[in-house]
């Protein structure tokens, strides 16, 4: 399997300490671990001049306290806006690791980008951060005027869970009225608990996610009993895609998540809903964020950057 990856790829994988896989039967340690890797793959981005990144606390609809980390230009707008979650299985990561892809979002877009730092599982299991992924859509909505918004121009994304998360928060927005999104990146999203298809294990089993791992994290989201598991923990499961915003969909032909991202995009593109998918061969998981300077991470970059600048025009 490991002679399919990319060439430049291949040439790194060995280099990247995240290669050596974690498992996760010790949650906090592997948080711990996480972070350190993601620390040790670069340091906290400069803000340009131009650019303002700062921090906002927001009520949750459990009256918690969360942070909503802010790019934006110091242009007057008023400006599109992004909001984007984080990766990590729903039980790691954090919103600052994603502080220079809300910069890049701010200066080359033009955007006013958000990262929301949603509460974790297995202490925060579903539905609690996806309801703060919501309450975070709804206060840049409601705050539109004083960051500079245009509230009828907002688009959602993520990566791995936070894709997942993005797919989720699509669909409880369209159900609860939210005023339409203009887009949904879904970067290799994490959409399924069965972890049964065949690129489940037909995969790198020591590169960052494997179905094992897969296993415990959606054990950690959804705990108990999932033979009726709600489509907002597991989108895969959604009945009804009309009314969508267009959706962007990435993913490496050697991802555990290929088969289940192909059959989410196919069940948008049967309802209507522009749906781009995209397979970059001999790319493995999170291979854009691990390896961003390969050919292959700067053409799904581009193609992300492209996709956004199309539907917040």
């Amino acid at each position: 399997m490991k002679e399919r990856l990319d060439p430049e790829i291949l040439a790194l994988f060995d280099d990247v300490i995240l290669a050596q896989g974690f498992p996760l039967d010790d949650i906090p340690k592997a948080r711990a671990f996480y972070t350190k890797n993601r620390e040790a793959l670069g340091s906290a981005p400069e803000t340009p001049a131009h650019l303002d990144l700062f921090v906002v606390n927001l009520e949750t609809y459990d009256q918690a306290s969360i942070e909503l980390r802010i790019a934006k230009p110091k242009k007057i707008g008023p400006h599109p806006c992004i909001l984007w979650m984080h990766g990590g299985g729903y039980v790691m990561g954090e919103a600052r690791f994603d502080d220079a892809l809300l910069l890049a979002f701010a200066d080359q877009l033009g955007a006013v980008a958000a990262s929301v730092e949603y509460r974790l599982a297995p202490e925060f299991p579903f539905p609690t951060p996806l309801e703060d992924a919501y309450s975070a859509l709804k206060y840049l909505s409601s705050e539109s005027k004083s960051l500079d918004i245009n509230p009828m121009c907002m688009a959602i994304g993520g990566a791995s869970a936070g894709g997942g998360m993005a797919a989720a928060l699509a669909l409880l927005a369209r159900d609860r009225d939210f005023q339409p999104l203009r887009g949904q990146a879904l970067l290799y999203p994490m959409l399924d608990e069965k972890n049964t298809n065949p690129s489940s294990y037909n995969h790198l089993k020591h590169f960052v996610w494997n179905c094992e791992n897969n296993k415990v994290a959606w054990d950690a989201y959804v705990p108990g009993d999932k033979s009726n598991i709600s489509p907002y923990a597991a989108p895969i499961h959604a009945k009804n895609f009309e009314g969508l915003p267009p959706a962007f969909i990435p993913t490496g032909s050697l991802d555990l998540f290929l088969d289940e991202n192909i059959s989410y995009a196919r069940a948008l593109i049967d309802a209507g809903i522009p749906a781009e998918l995209h397979v970059f061969p001999g790319a493995c998981h999170a291979f854009n964020g691990f390896f961003p300077n390969t050919q292959v991470a700067k053409r799904c970059n581009a193609s992300l950057f492209d996709f956004f600048r199309r539907v917040l025009g």
